[in-house]
């Protein structure tokens, strides 16, 4: 990760947001509502292409589901902060149990989101991550205001069928962030 680019993302008030899920209506849905608040917002469906966006791209946060493909959302963000210590990792998973010491769980992910959870809980979470971030890198905290999807501005950006059919199943899909920090 390119430390000058992320620091030119941040001033600039416009952060930038990997997501990484293999489910394409969530990504495509998440993607959506990120770049209606603002946020710079880039999609990978499995650890092997999260690694080839992250080589190319800066991101202030990555939101990591914890099912992939080819790998798990722990070991990924175990992977990519050694290569990119100053990323500010989300956990997202469906899962009841997995593999992880608390101390692992606190050090690893800024935040741990529940499925289903609530479009509010993951936009709340990276601003929360997105906060972290510049006080990390002595950077003024600029106001995040996430899209709240059932205001008038958020649904005059498109009218179409299938947008409100992935805000539908984001809604029945995701419930509140736990912030970790």
């Amino acid at each position: 990760m390119d430390e000058a680019s992320l620091i030119k993302q941040l001033k600039a008030g416009s952060p930038s947001v990997l997501l990484i899920d293999d489910d394409l209506h969530i990504t495509q849905g998440l993607k959506d509502i990120l770049e209606d608040s603002g946020y710079g917002v880039e999609i990978a469906h499995s650890g092997e292409e999260a690694e080839r966006v992250l080589a190319d791209h800066s991101f202030s946060v990555l939101v990591i589901d914890y099912s992939l493909p080819d790998t798990n959302g722990i070991e990924l963000a175990r992977k990519l902060l050694a290569l990119h210590p100053r990323l500010q990792v989300i956990l997202m998973t469906g899962h009841d149990r997995f593999d992880m010491q608390p101390h692992d769980m606190s050090t690893l992910f800024t935040a741990f989101l529940r499925k289903p959870v609530e479009i509010q809980a993951v936009t709340g979470a990276i601003e929360h991550a997105v906060r972290a971030q510049c006080e990390r890198l002595n950077l003024p905290v600029f106001d995040i205001r996430p899209s709240d999807p059932s205001a008038p501005a958020a649904a005059a950006v498109d009218d179409n069928d299938s947008r409100q059919k992935i805000q539908a199943s984001l809604k029945e899909r995701f419930a509140p962030a736990r912030p970790l920090r």
